[in-house]
């Protein structure tokens, strides 16, 4: 398994930083404009008819409309009825459809959420298909699924009850009346997880029954998802929610047992995977502000038709009281770039230094793989060269909020001397739709897009030189020494004609500001090392860098570090590369350390003593392992991970 670990900002800055001399910071505009950015906002929800009529698809003017009117609705929500195939397999004619409703979507910039269901009307029998006859059409779906991923945001759980919303199983694939998860909905679940490419997710109806108590009672999966097994393979983490009745009463998400139990989980869960739904019209509804509570649940998308039969009474209140302006804008991500301080020059062979400030205004984050480049485009038109970036900048990992980023570019072996503008682009990962500009996310700021590429011009141009490299970074950290401070310390590996160093903190306001200056060197020819204490307790996050000034003015910036402000308990594994036994220890007494297997499955569970405890793995198979504190109040609070040789 795969696991894919947070960019986070820099601990420690261990990489070389040649020092050419100056940088210019840049700041760019942000607008408030609606975006037709990909996999959020707004879906336009197609059902069926009460005699199981399937709605007509949008043709290809009617696309495009809902793509570039005010709503910017990117997203299709399509219904499959099978009900037609309780007894053999699906028609041929219906896996055409579904590839054609694909192809359509492709070549008109949409993505789309596929539910299949065995019924539609109250009027009509609400039948399931048995789990034998459910295995065999998810089996002849699964290429079709695999064929047309680059399409698909993610699946619908749907194929059980009513509407596929897993209730009203005629088969009892669920527990009609309390809505619990039975095997059959357990293999059929299963199946579909088998069968949905493992790099797209599954949104299923009752997030309590359906992923929470699933999980846990038939794959002894208790722990939310967090940023260590997100977007990584683990079972937990391919499964999302999608709710068919928000806000239709003010407990619309929970299930009536333990509900602070579950949002907790939510809290953490949610940041990682698809949250997704479509409201129902009720008193409570039309009497409530969404914004808070579909904030929290990190809401990345919504339906913009769903349950107008009666009328369209509640969208109108959400106008009227401009929620649905709101919700246009923070469905999803919504991503700027507030400010970038970039070099101005780099040699040949050597590292370009960016250091960005992104802010995401939505309610959530991309939730599907996607790519992040830098692009050194020569001004003279004649070579353009593309950086990989996503190691250091998945925007699946930023959620709400601001994000200081530093770039760290080796340049690439073919660079030629000269002047180069730089831009940003954030496409597909998928190869298909890589180079459609419609499919790379859009930053909210004002003139930088090249509506061709999807680039956004840092408004920068940087030099490519032979100049020598008078100053060598080798390492900058910071040490958490508690309640007495912060200890920085950095070491240059030579010097040439430097005057000294600036620290700076980040500070309220996130503004730079300045806490002291220590000379340089000036010239030395091997590494030097420097510290500086800063006594100020902290209780949040706090970030440091170094302007390294030169003695003719010019400067540059250091790579950011951070210091975490969190206080929850840290858990310290040793070897984590194991053979029989690795030591745990900094577990509460009170806690529960859990074990788990890559396949998310519950091997061990203990409790830590005082002394460091020792964990024995000697009857384990090889492969990675994940170690969970569970807190008093069953909330997972700390995860690390071993592997077994």
């Amino acid at each position: 398994m795969k696991l894919t670990m947070r960019p986070l900002i820099l601990l420690l800055c261990l990489l070389p930083l040649r020092w050419l001399g100056a940088q210019t910071t840049q700041t760019y505009p942000i607008h408030n404009l609606s975006l037709a950015n990909p996999e959020r906002g707004w879906f336009y929800s197609i059902g069926a008819w009460s005699n199981n009529e399937l709605q007509p698809f949008p043709t290809a003017a009617e696309l495009a409309a809902l793509r570039t009117g005010d709503d910017k609705v990117t997203l299709i929500r399509r219904y499959y009825l099978l009900d037609d195939f309780m007894n053999g397999p699906i028609d041929q004619s219906v896996l055409d459809e579904f590839q054609a409703n694909c192809d359509a979507l492709r070549t008109a910039g949409f993505k789309l959420i596929p539910r299949f269901s065995y019924n539609w009307s109250y009027g009509l029998p609400q039948m399931d298909a048995s789990v034998q006859r459910t295995h065999q059409h998810l089996a002849q779906l699964r290429p079709y699924f695999e064929n047309n991923k680059d399409v698909i945001a993610h699946v619908e759980a749907g194929l059980i009850g009513h509407f596929g919303e897993w209730h009203s199983s005629s088969e009892g694939h669920v527990d009609n009346f309390t809505l619990a998860v039975k095997n059959g909905g357990h293999q059929i679940l299963d199946s579909l997880l088998r069968v949905v490419p493992p790099d797209r997710m599954v949104a299923t109806r009752y997030y309590y029954h359906n992923k929470m108590k699933y999980l846990e009672n038939y794959h002894g999966i208790v722990a939310p998802v967090d940023q260590n097994t997100a977007y990584s393979g683990y079972l937990s983490a391919r499964v999302g929610t999608h709710n068919d009745a928000i806000l239709f009463d003010q407990n619309w998400m929970w299930h009536h047992d333990s509900i602070p139990e579950q949002q907790a989980y939510a809290a953490q869960d949610l940041n990682w995977v698809v949250s997704s739904g479509e409201p129902l019209p009720s008193n409570y509804a039309l009497n409530h502000n969404p914004l808070p509570e579909l904030s929290f649940l990190k809401f990345n998308n919504l339906a913009i038709n769903a349950n107008i039969e009666g009328g369209t009474d509640l969208y109108d209140y959400w106008k009227d009281q401009g929620y649905f302006d709101e919700l246009t804008l923070k469905l999803g991500y919504r991503f700027a770039l507030r400010e970038a301080t970039i070099d101005d020059a780099v040699a040949l062979g050597d590292t370009l230094h960016l250091q960005t400030v992104f802010e995401n205004t939505g309610f959530g984050s991309p939730y599907n793989p996607r790519t992040s480049e830098v692009i050194l485009r020569a001004v003279n038109g004649l070579e353009e060269h593309v950086i990989d970036i996503t190691p250091q900048l998945d925007l699946r990992y930023l959620g709400h909020g601001l994000h200081p980023i530093d770039l760290l570019l080796p340049l690439p072996a073919d660079v030629a001397v000269g002047d180069y503008q730089l831009f940003l682009n954030f496409p597909d990962a998928e190869a298909s739709l890589a180079s459609d500009a419609r499919y790379s996310i859009e930053l909210a700021n004002i003139g930088t897009r090249e509506s061709t590429t999807g680039y956004h011009t840092l408004l920068h141009q940087v030099a490519v030189t032979t100049t020598p490299l008078p100053l060598s970074l080798l390492s900058f950290l910071a040490e958490d020494r508690g309640d007495r401070g912060i200890q920085l310390h950095w070491v240059t590996e030579w010097e040439e004609n430097s005057q000294g160093f600036e620290i700076q903190k980040l500070g309220d306001h996130n503004t730079w500001e300045r806490l002291a200056f220590l000379p340089g060197k000036g010239l030395s020819t091997g590494p030097t090392s420097y510290t500086y204490f800063d006594p100020t307790p902290h209780a949040a996050t706090v970030y440091y860098r170094l302007k390294l000034v030169d003695q003719d003015q010019s400067f540059r910036y250091s790579p950011v570090i951070a210091i975490d402000g969190d206080t929850a308990p840290k858990l310290a594994v040793y070897p984590t590369l194991v053979d029989d036994q690795f030591t745990l220890s900094g577990a509460p007494v009170h806690s529960l350390v859990e074990v788990y297997d890559a396949e998310g499955v519950r091997r061990a569970s203990l409790r830590p003593s005082d002394s460091p405890t020792i964990i024995d793995l000697s009857q384990f198979e090889s492969g990675w392992y994940y170690l969970g504190i569970v807190s008093e109040g069953g909330q997972v609070v700390e995860t690390q991970r071993v592997f077994k040789k």
